[in-house]
C-alpha cells in the first residue's frame, strides 16, 4: 500500500546566508588593515572620508588585535544576530566586563584567567607566549580591552554605528550579484556533501577541533576577501568565504549541463524524480511503485543525488529522499542559458530595458 510520509528527518541545521553584520565586521577589518585588499581601494578611500578621528583611533586599536576587528563576529554568532545591527549593539551592551572580554577573544582564555589578569596587571605579560592566540605582539588593544573594557566597548560600538552608513549599504547593494551567486553555488555543494566535509574542503585542511555541531552556517563575504575563515564553538560552526571567487567558468558550466542531461536521459530516473517531486519517499517504496529492484533504485538515486537533483536525509537506518526543486529549476535555467548563449547579466539588462 502506498505511503505518504511527511517527517522532519534532520536535527542538524545547515544554512547558507548573507549577513549584514558579518559584512560590517569584515569591512571594519578591511579598513583596519587595507594593505592586502587592493580590490576595494576605491571604497576604502570613500569610506575613509566619512570616518571620524575617533573612528580612526579605534581602527588603529583594532589593528593590534589578532583578527584586526573580525573578532566582532564572535558576538554575532553567539547570539545568532546576523542582520539586525541595532539588536547586535544592544546585545553587546548587556555583557558584563569579563564575559565581553571572553567573547571578544573567542573563548580562548577562560573567564577565571581573565578575571585574574584584570586583578593583576603583571599577569598580562604572561600572555606573550600565547601571541598567536590573543594578540599580534602589540599590547595596545589587548591592554585597553582588559583594563578599560567599558571604554573599549564604547569605541567599538561607535565605530559600528559609523560603519553602518550610506557608503557601506551602497557597496552591499552594488555587489548583490556576488552574494547571490556565491550563496547559490554553495547550496549546491551543501546538497551533495556533509557540512563538516564541505567546511574542511573550503578551508583546505582537516580540523583539529571538531564537536557534535548542531548548526552549520556558510556565509559569503565581499569585504573579507580573498580569504576564508572558520569560527566555531561546541554547538555551531561558521565558514565565512570569499564571494568573489565563486564564479563558475564557462567550462565548468558546460560540464554541469552535460552531466545534467546525461543523468536525466534515463527514463527510470525521470520517473523517480517525478515521484520525489510529489513527496518524500524511500528506496523500498520507490522500488515497489516503479517495479524495480532496490539495488537498481539505489543506483539511480545515487546518480540523481550526485548532481544535486534530490536531497537525502537519514532517520535511524532508513534513508529518505525528496526532490531538490530549487536546484532542478536552477540547473535547467543554467542549461538553457548555456545552450542559447545567454548570459545572466545580459538577460537582466534586457529585462530592465523593457
Amino acid at each position: 500500500m502506498p505511503l505518504e510520509i511527511d517527517i522532519n528527518v534532520s536535527s542538524i541545521k545547515k544554512e547558507v546566508l548573507f549577513s549584514k553584520n558579518i559584512e560590517l565586521a569584515a569591512a571594519i577589518q578591511l579598513l583596519a588593515d587595507p594593505t592586502h585588499h587592493k580590490f576595494a581601494d576605491g571604497w576604502i578611500s570613500a569610506m575613509s572620508n566619512s570616518i571620524s578621528a575617533e573612528g580612526f583611533e579605534t581602527l588603529k586599536m583594532l589593528y593590534t588585535m589578532r583578527l584586526h576587528g573580525l573578532e566582532l563576529v564572535e558576538f554575532m554568532l553567539r547570539d545568532r544576530i546576523f542582520n539586525d545591527t541595532e539588536l547586535l549593539i544592544s546585545s553587546m551592551k548587556q555583557y558584563d566586563e569579563v564575559e565581553f572580554i571572553y567573547t571578544f577573544l573567542g573563548e580562548e582564555l577562560s573567564r577565571e584567567r581573565i578575571a585574574e589578569i584584570k586583578a593583576d596587571e603583571g599577569r598580562l605579560r604572561a600572555l606573550e607566549a600565547e601571541a598567536s592566540v590573543v594578540f599580534t605582539g602589540d599590547f595596545t588593544g589587548l591592554r585597553r580591552l582588559i583594563y578599560d573594557t567599558e571604554g573599549f566597548r564604547r569605541s567599538v560600538i561607535e565605530l559600528i554605528k559609523e560603519m553602518d552608513s550610506v557608503e557601506f549599504h551602497s557597496e552591499i547593494e552594488t555587489n548583490q550579484r556576488w552574494y547571490k551567486q556565491a550563496a547559490d553555488e554553495m547550496r549546491v555543494k551543501l546538497a551533495n556533501a556533509q557540512p563538516l566535509d564541505l567546511a574542511q574542503s573550503i578551508i583546505g585542511r582537516k580540523f583539529l577541533k571538531v564537536y557534535d555541531f548542531k548548526e552549520y552556517y556558510f556565509i559569503p563575504s565581499y569585504f573579507f576577501s580573498p580569504h576564508q575563515i572558520r569560527f566555531y564553538n561546541t554547538e555551531l560552526q561558521v565558514i565565512i568565504y570569499d564571494a568573489r571567487r565563486s564564479k563558475l567558468s564557462e567550462d565548468e558550466v558546460g560540464d554541469r549541463v552535460s552531466e545534467l542531461l546525461k543523468t536525466i536521459s534515463d527514463r527510470k530516473r525521470m520517473e523517480i524524480l517525478k515521484c520525489l517531486s510529489a513527496g518524500t519517499s524511500y528506496g523500498k517504496a520507490l522500488a515497489e511503485k516503479l517495479n524495480l529492484t532496490t539495488a537498481t533504485i539505489s543506483h539511480h538515486l545515487e546518480q540523481l543525488k550526485a548532481i544535486g537533483l534530490i536531497k537525502e536525509e537519514r532517520v535511524k537506518n532508513i534513508k529518505y529522499f525528496k526532490a531538490n526543486a530549487e536546484e532542478i529549476e536552477r540547473l535547467f535555467k543554467q542549461a538553457k542559458n548555456y545552450l542559447l548563449n545567454i548570459n545572466d547579466e545580459d538577460s537582466k539588462k534586457k529585462k530592465e530595458k523593457h
